[in-house]
């Protein structure tokens, strides 16, 4: 059965019975759909014209299963997990209440004033941002490897990408200060601007190739010169979870450029919201 919209208790009922799942569609993209219907064939109720029942042979249709075989239920269960982050959310305000504001304005003073502090000093104000985010949104960062990040600076991170939230988890787990290179589009959102700004990171526009080289180039002589760098080698985010994309050509030139050790690193289910409760965990590894 496919819909765009709850089902009584009797409906679920009879799915159970049945072991069939209810699939349910975008409301409001019929245009869309249509798209993917290759046959239709009408077989009950002919007379009520559009409100027929047909057979249909449909190919790449986007539908979930919002009721399984089993009775589990997503329009209830999807509420009490949304439930559930808002008053996690709300906690985390709460707990953070005056610690916002100050740090907030500590973090534009650095941010404003870079050359005034040393790399090291930025990192530890980062840091003890992320990890009070951290422990008042109840994040729970496992970290795998750690002890195969390299001894000696001028060294590269290649993570796979999930989400805005990547840095900073990784941030949370690495001891040592590092820089990144972004997409020039996320270089003005709040926050992550004061971070990359106190970071020294450099951000890449993915149109300019002249623009783009010069960032490898200056991301290689940085590395040489012993500074750690990440750098996202898929070069967006991934729409597939913990699924890698492919990666960009140009990824790895500016590690093979500084001849540097290279960190590969598997973030997995960094998407929370998308996981079931028992498994909302931020894992980072490190992998020799």
């Amino acid at each position: 059965m496919i819909g765009k919209g709850k089902r009584s208790q009797a409906v679920i009922d009879a799915v159970v019975r049945n072991g069939c799942v209810y699939l349910a569609a975008i409301g409001g993209a019929g245009a869309l759909l249509s798209k993917c219907i290759k046959s239709s064939e009408v077989v009950a109720y002919e007379d009520l014209g559009t409100e027929a029942i047909r057979k249909l042979q449909v190919e790449n249709l986007p539908v979930i299963v919002v009721i399984d075989s089993e009775g589990n239920n997503l329009y209830e269960t999807a509420i009490r997990e949304y439930k559930k982050d808002m008053r996690r959310i709300l906690l985390m305000v709460i707990r953070n209440i005056l610690f916002v504001p100050v740090y907030w304005y500590k973090l534009c003073y650095h941010a404003r004033h870079v050359e005034k502090y040393t790399e090291e000093e930025h990192y530890e104000l980062l840091r003890y941002i992320d990890h009070r985010a951290n422990t008042s949104g109840n994040i729970n960062i496992k970290v795998y490897g750690q002890e195969n990040i390299p001894d000696d600076n001028g060294f590269m991170f290649y993570p796979n990408h999930q989400g805005l939230y990547d840095v900073l988890a990784i941030m949370e787990a690495c001891p040592r200060p590092f820089s990144v290179v972004a997409k020039k589009e996320v270089a003005n959102v709040p926050f992550l601007k004061q971070v990359f700004a106190c970071m020294k990171a450099y951000m890449i526009d993915r149109e300019d190739v002249r623009q783009s080289l010069q960032v490898i180039i200056n991301v290689s002589n940085d590395v040489k010169a012993g500074k750690n760098f990440l750098i996202f080698p898929e070069g967006t985010r991934s729409k597939k979870g913990n699924q890698v994309q492919e990666f960009k050509g140009g990824s790895f030139k500016a590690a093979t450029r500084a001849k540097c050790p290279i960190v590969p690193v598997a973030l997995v289910n960094c998407l929370c919201h998308l996981i079931p409760r028992q498994q909302n965990k931020w894992m980072y590894r490190c992998i020799s």
